[in-house]
């Protein structure tokens, strides 16, 4: 049976909390992070088979790449033989500055131009954001525009062609705090969430409705996430999280329910988390991450954290 192994490699000036994942908020100190995912077989042979790197300079980020290699399947229907073949893609994201903000990205596909997104500001704030696509040349393809209220900010995307538009309104309470945010699509509601905070400022809980699903996220006070539950017209989704003293998850429970045939069908999986101390510090990273469990196999998931 093939199992993945995961192996981060973070180039750091100093050592720092962060989050292991594309696009987190850096800080100055971070130059490089990077992710590598492989499939290993039962020899233990490696293959790579989907990676992604993030370059920053002075907290900002610079460049986000991301590569896949996607394997394809056929045989030859004259000798029976399987035919594997390969399709890798890299995707390259580049982002330019103005004043500390984000000014315009751009990205290629295997080297060649695929679009760009432009930022303008008004005031300090985002005031409309275009996408292009390209295609012999650069072709707006969306413009979002912010318009700002008391305790309310609106974004209205236009599509070039025949997608509807969308808006998103949020609002705010006193304390700058988001408490509700509606989403059109064509000038029809599609869902609203609402948010309520402890008395600490930590997020209590949050509730997205649309007309065939419900999304509620339930929270500690500590501000961490303890219960996720979608809910849809004849399945429902659970997930249930433990943490330590320190605050890091330990364990993360996934129960299913739905109908198959009009029969109920439930699944539960059990992900458990282990730490280990990084680089001889106090503070704790992830070392060995996750074990599956369903009751048919187990699968394991090793992250690693160096320096370089």
């Amino acid at each position: 049976m093939k199992r993945r192994i995961f192996v981060l490699v973070l180039a750091l000036a100093l050592v720092l909390t962060m989050s292991a994942v594309p696009g987190f908020a850096a800080t100055k100190h971070v130059v490089q992070v990077s992710e590598k995912d492989y499939d290993i077989d039962e020899n233990g042979t490696e293959e790579l088979t989907w990676s992604w790197q993030d370059t920053y300079k002075n907290g900002l980020l610079q460049k986000y790449k991301i590569k896949s290699i996607d394997k394809n399947y056929d045989w030859n229907e004259e000798t029976g033989e399987e035919i594997v073949t390969k399709e890798e893609i890299e995707r390259v994201t580049t982002y330019s500055y103005k004043n500390g903000r984000t000014s315009q990205t751009v990205t290629t596909e295997n080297g060649k131009k695929s679009s760009k997104t432009v930022y303008k500001y008004k005031n300090k704030k985002i005031s409309t954001i275009t996408r292009y696509n390209y295609d012999g040349g650069y072709k707006k393809s969306a413009v979002t525009k912010y318009t700002y209220g008391k305790n309310k900010t609106t974004s209205t995307t236009t599509y070039v062609g025949n997608d509807p538009t969308t808006k998103n309104v949020s609002y705010y309470n006193n304390k700058g705090r988001l408490t509700k945010s509606e989403y059109y699509i064509g000038g029809k509601k599609n869902s609203t969430t609402t948010y309520t905070y402890w008395d600490n400022g930590n997020m209590k809980k949050s509730v997205q409705k649309s007309e065939e699903s419900t999304y509620t996220s339930t929270y500690n006070k500590k501000g961490l996430e303890i219960k996720t539950v979608s809910e849809y017209k004849d399945s429902k989704y659970v997930y249930t999280y433990k943490y330590n003293s320190n605050g890091l998850k330990t364990e993360e429970v996934f129960k299913s329910t739905y109908k198959i045939d009009g029969n109920n069908q439930t699944n539960t999986t059990t992900t458990k988390f282990k730490y280990s101390n990084y680089y001889g510090s106090t503070k704790k990273y992830p070392k060995t991450v996750k074990i599956y469990t369903d009751g048919k196999y187990t699968r394991k998931e090793i992250r690693e954290y160096k320096k370089i």
